[in-house]
């Protein structure tokens, strides 16, 4: 069993579909958040976060609700 198995494929097989690897440096800029964000976009992404919050507890009370109805009319 731990004897190697010889195999039909090649190598080159399947470095062929690999692109060529980049010669040109790429240059990165990093540039870091902003230090003091204003206020109203502050309460514009609490808002999102609270509009999105509500909508996934909609959604999975929703889906609940289904299965449990689904469930008592199958069982009855």
């Amino acid at each position: 069993m731990a004897e190697p198995y010889e195999s039909a494929l090649q190598e080159t097989a399947f470095v062929q579909f690999l692109p060529p690897p980049s010669r040109d440096s790429v240059a990165r800029r990093w540039e870091s958040a902003p230090k003091n964000l204003p206020v109203k976009r502050s309460f514009a992404a609490g808002g999102f976060l609270l509009l999105y919050l509500a909508a996934y507890i909609g959604v999975g009370y929703a889906g609940v609700t289904l299965v449990e109805q689904a469930w008592s009319a199958i069982f009855r």
